[in-house]
């Protein structure tokens, strides 16, 4: 009957790796907290550095995409600048001096033809009447023109767009320069009044070809705002407006963030921002232009200007995945070495008491103390040592230990199903056996 404590003592150590407390709780917390602290001390450095990294190259590209801009927006003020000079050549030459329309129509007629940026020439009197190379005398007066006031105040000045009385329906551009007597010093200028101002006519759309040029990469597009916020130069014509055919300006835009960078250019601001214009992420970068009282902006998809994030953002994904790969691999190695821990503390607390139990000359005084030992240790609900009586196949349970409130379970016990005879190799086998009691621990049936 000693052969059942041999064979079936192990099946002990099944109960042990999911109950078993202690140190190594202990031990297995402290492990899990250094392991989860090592995690979250990883993820924030990497995000943290993830983040930097990329901020720094969405730093460089937005730089290079302002600066870019600059450079091209120069272009466009390098062009204004040249066509203002060119007007206040013209209007300090003898035949424009001299505000005789029969001594300056011929040499205003030859400058058109070699000033091909221009579509016509005027020479406008202090009064607002003036004289044209397309018609000749114009019935009609510009003294309430912006560009009429700004240049008999003496200045060269480019208008915002209007529509010309002239060329009714056309679209212009005028740009003006104060006309001075030939009597007059630069000292006199000061304090004399201009005789007249020369005027030369651009197109609207010789404007908008020369903004359209200005190209980054692919999907972006550029607009001018003037000083009120109405566009003069756009990819939708609908929003655009000049002085004589007003348009909504940007500033009352019902979308927000068109008016935020409205409001921006409106107040010759320079800079960049990431924001969402028509439901789409767009970085905007925008300048005052030098030449006129104009700002141009270039509108650019947010995924051409972030490209370079390519290679971080497939860099961190490869991190992450090993990152990730790591852990599991830590915590995998982690419940493997628990495990082994639980089997070894197991197999050498069996060890001890079983040893107890070979060493002990007489067994009955020392088994009811190993099972309490062993249901305290363990916090089982019940420990039970019998012998197996082959003879009989019957299974005598004679030293208890049960959690308080529990029935006893002492007795003979055999099999209430299968062949008489098998229960040993049942047991050997690792079978679950519903038993039945046979005879009480007083011997009754």
């Amino acid at each position: 009957m000693r052969s059942f404590a041999r064979v079936k003592w192990w099946k002990l150590s099944r109960l042990l790796p999911a109950r078993f407390k202690g140190e190594y709780d202990l031990r297995y917390k402290i492990a899990l907290l250094i392991l989860g602290v090592t995690i979250l001390a990883t993820s924030i450095t990497g995000c943290i550095s993830y983040q930097s990294l990329r901020r720094l190259i969405i730093n460089k590209s937005e730089r290079n995409a302002l600066l870019e801009v600059r450079d091209r927006s120069n272009n466009i003020d390098r062009w204004l600048a040249t066509r203002k000079t060119e007007i206040e050549i013209l209007a300090n030459t003898p035949p424009v001096r001299s505000m005789n329309w029969l001594v300056a129509e011929p040499y205003l007629i030859s400058e058109i033809n070699r000033l091909q940026e221009f579509q016509h020439f005027a020479l406008i009197e202090p009064d607002g009447s003036y004289f044209t190379t397309k018609v000749g005398r114009a019935l009609i007066n510009v003294s309430d023109r912006q560009h009429f006031k700004k240049a008999m105040a003496g200045e060269v000045y480019v208008s915002d767009p209007t529509i010309s009385r002239t060329i009714k329906k056309q679209s212009i551009v005028p740009i003006s320069a104060p006309v001075w007597s030939n009597s007059a010093k630069s000292m006199d200028k000061i304090v004399e009044k201009p005789i007249g101002v020369m005027n030369g006519v651009i197109s609207i759309d010789r404007i908008a070809e020369v903004v359209e040029k200005l190209e980054y990469t692919a999907g972006t597009y550029a607009f001018v705002l003037n000083s009120q916020g109405v566009p003069i130069v756009h990819p939708d014509a609908r929003l655009m407006g000049n002085i004589d055919k007003p348009a909504p300006s940007l500033l009352e835009s019902a979308d927000p963030n068109l008016a935020n960078v409205a409001r921006e250019m409106v107040y010759q601001k320079t800079g960049i921002l990431l924001t969402q214009i028509n439901d789409a992420r767009v970085y905007v970068a925008y300048l005052p232009l030098e030449q006129a009282e104009w700002s141009i902006a270039l509108v650019i998809p947010r995924d051409n200007l972030e490209k370079e994030l390519l290679p971080l953002n497939i860099l961190a994904a490869v991190a992450t995945l090993l990152l990730t790969a790591a852990i599991f691999a830590a915590i995998v190695a982690l419940k493997l070495f628990a495990r082994h821990h639980i089997r070894t503390r197991t197999e050498a607390l069996l060890h001890r008491l079983t040893g107890r139990i070979r060493a002990c000359l007489h067994p009955d005084r020392i088994l009811q103390t190993t099972v309490e030992e062993l249901g305290t240790l363990l916090k089982l609900d019940r420990v039970i040592f019998g012998w197996y009586d082959s003879r009989k196949d019957t299974l005598e349970f004679c030293w208890e230990y049960c959690r308080e409130g529990l029935p006893g379970r002492l007795g003979i016990f055999g099999a209430s199903g299968g062949p008489s005879g098998d229960l040993a190799a049942r047991l050997h086998r690792c079978e679950t056996i519903v038993l039945k009691k046979t005879v009480a621990p007083d011997g009754t049936a």
